[in-house]
């Protein structure tokens, strides 16, 4: 029989540890119990005792009603209970506090005459497991966090450990978890039993879809532990099935972070992003998975706010200007400032607060230097932080530190 430490009516008390009546209990066994031929004359006493140890207890009604062994009868002692014949319960619950090792537990009937003698005696052997994943247990919190390597294909190792609490039966434990589409599923052992598990997965997906479930079965009991296991990506490879851009904007490109038409440029290393007047793209570069020092936000918060900044010029350039070659006629007498124009109409500076006839104006927020800079910086204020994490499987990263 299973340990009783699940928690079926979600008070956040293990069942074990009630007292009284739990809804939804579903693990105490049922025994049945009769003497035969039957004793209506009410002779004697039968006699149900747990024998070595207190791994069990045993109950009237099988929602831990009505507590029956360890019985409060001061006439004898707790570990058993007694009725006349014709009083016999025909079915009793037993429920077991904690896994034991097999023959240390037991249930003894027996026929009692003139309060001592055992006149006849049936006994059964009880063993109580605890189906259990060991490791990873979260603890810490992020063990149960497993990464791709840098290889080519990249392979992560999912790694397991369990027990039912009894060392003979761990042998037959069974281990399951599903597969990652675009990758292929291997175990060790390759029949995926016994107390340890490695599941190894190799290349990286096309898509991310990062939480699989680990579970643990045994043929010998009907119940199930299971794990939730994280599965990330290293950051700044580049084994993404693209095989070109780093991981981090491969997959966070696929994600709500993601805005506009935009490419990677590695070639500006030192860059956040950038924007060519006239194209209708613009560009993410390295330093976009890392700290924005305007926000004070990063990773994938970076990410996102770099694309927001960027799509303002262009969105702003392109329906304002058209092309490179327009806004160039039109500069010397729309784009004024200093002579050498900052990229917004003169016209419409004074209602986004710009001074029309400077590039940066004094009394900017974000930058003083440049009106259009200042501009693209507010909307990436339109971000809200950490919105995305919830999509973020990049080790490092803002799931992979949780």
């Amino acid at each position: 029989m299973p340990a009783n430490d699940d928690d079926d009516n979600d008070n956040g008390i293990p069942d074990k540890d009630e007292v009284g009546q739990v809804n939804g209990e579903d693990d105490l066994v049922a025994i049945s119990l009769s003497i035969l031929p039957v004793l209506n004359s009410g002779e004697g006493e039968v006699e149900l005792k747990v024998l070595w140890g207190p791994a069990t207890k045993v109950w009237k009604y099988p929602d831990k009603r009505e507590l029956i062994i360890p019985s409060n009868d001061p006439c004898h002692s707790s570990d058993c209970e007694r009725w006349p014949p014709n009083q016999l319960p025909p079915t009793l619950y037993v429920e077991g506090l904690y896994a034991n090792i097999i023959g240390t537990q037991g249930l003894d009937l027996s026929y009692v005459l003139n309060q001592t003698g055992h006149l006849h005696t049936d006994f059964v052997m009880v063993t109580v497991f605890k189906l259990e994943i060991t490791e990873p247990d979260e603890n810490p919190v992020t063990d149960n966090n497993f990464t791709f390597n840098a290889a080519i294909p990249g392979v992560c190792n999912v790694t397991g450990r369990g027990t039912i609490g009894v060392l003979a039966m761990d042998p037959n434990l069974q281990w399951s978890i599903s597969g990652i589409s675009g990758s292929t599923l291997t175990s060790e052992p390759p029949d995926r039993k016994g107390p340890d598990i490695t599941f190894t997965y190799t290349t990286l997906p096309s898509s991310w879809v990062g939480w699989k479930n680990l579970y643990l079965t045994h043929p010998a009991v009907s119940c199930m532990d299971y794990q939730l296991v994280e599965i990330f990506f290293s950051r700044d490879e580049t084994n993404n099935p693209g095989g070109t851009n780093p991981n981090w904007y491969y997959y966070w490109s696929q994600t709500s972070a993601s805005t506009g038409n935009h490419h990677y440029d590695v070639s500006k290393p030192n860059h956040l992003g950038y924007y060519s007047w006239g194209d209708t793209h613009f560009h993410i570069c390295p330093l976009a998975c890392g700290n924005n020092d305007m926000t004070g936000h990063d990773g994938i918060d970076t990410f996102a706010e770099i694309c927001l900044h960027e799509k303002a010029h262009m969105d702003y350039f392109l329906s304002t200007w058209g092309t490179w070659a327009n806004y160039w006629s039109k500069q010397p007498t729309e784009d004024k400032d200093e002579g050498v124009g900052d990229g917004l109409k003169d016209s419409e500076e004074p209602g986004m607060g710009y001074d029309p006839t400077k590039i940066g104006t004094p009394t900017n927020q974000y930058r003083k230097d440049n009106d259009f800079e200042d501009y693209a910086t507010k909307a990436e204020f339109n971000w809200t932080e950490g919105s995305s994490d919830y999509a973020d499987w990049a080790n490092p990263g803002h799931r992979s530190n949780k």
